[in-house]
């Protein structure tokens, strides 16, 4: 009885924490524009991983995303402004 209680609570708990430190860890294409460095350690790790046929989850793919966008645009990140039609 104990350990159906306590197994279930433990993955729970460390599904959460992975997930939380996912949370904590992704940084927005603006983030990356001000730290264009960090944008360009991320790229190249990404590209090494793709070359080597890792497989990335969405998130990792959206950071992957975010920080070579930052690096294409050399770090001139422009806020676009909303639409009204």
């Amino acid at each position: 009885m104990f350990s159906r209680v306590i197994f279930p609570l433990a993955v729970a708990l460390a599904v959460g924490l992975i997930g939380w430190h996912n949370l904590v860890s992704a940084h927005t294409q603006e983030w990356y524009a001000d730290n264009i460095e960090a944008a360009k350690e991320k790229e190249a790790e990404c590209r090494r991983r793709l070359k080597a046929d890792e497989q990335l989850t969405k998130e990792e793919l959206a950071e992957c995303q975010r920080a070579g966008a930052a690096v294409f645009r050399q770090g001139k990140f422009v806020k676009s402004l909303p639409r009204t039609w």
